[in-house]
């Protein structure tokens, strides 16, 4: 697949995307070598950068700014969403209709509800 409207993908050699410029905006992505991605960096004037652990566990550095994911999963579905960051952190949970679609969330430190 190329690109278009302006946007340049990169692949690896076994198919990933690797890099993605548009709009202003370039995104670069690094797997290891079980092709699992570890990193993302986001460029757009400033800089964010995402390390991955799994599919359970984010850190993103944005402007000096730490923020720390950790989905918590029963049965191999994200049940809630620990986000810390270097200026506080909250807790979200995530609750799923019969279809078993993220619905709404809801954050632990205002208990106020959010589509």
């Amino acid at each position: 697949m190329t690109g278009g409207g302006g946007r340049t993908p990169g692949w690896t050699t076994y198919n990933q995307l690797s890099r993605g410029v548009g709009s202003g905006i370039t995104y670069t992505f690094q797997s290891g070598t079980d092709r699992q991605r570890y990193k993302k960096v986001r460029t757009s004037g400033t800089t964010q950068t995402t390390h991955y652990v799994g599919d359970v566990f984010e850190r993103i550095t944005d402007s000096g700014l730490t923020t720390y994911r950790h989905y918590v999963k029963v049965g191999g579905k994200a049940v809630a969403i620990v986000v810390d960051q270097t200026s506080g952190g909250r807790t979200k949970h995530l609750h799923r209709d019969h279809w078993v679609r993220s619905r709404r969330s809801r954050t632990a430190r205002d208990q106020s509800w959010r589509s």
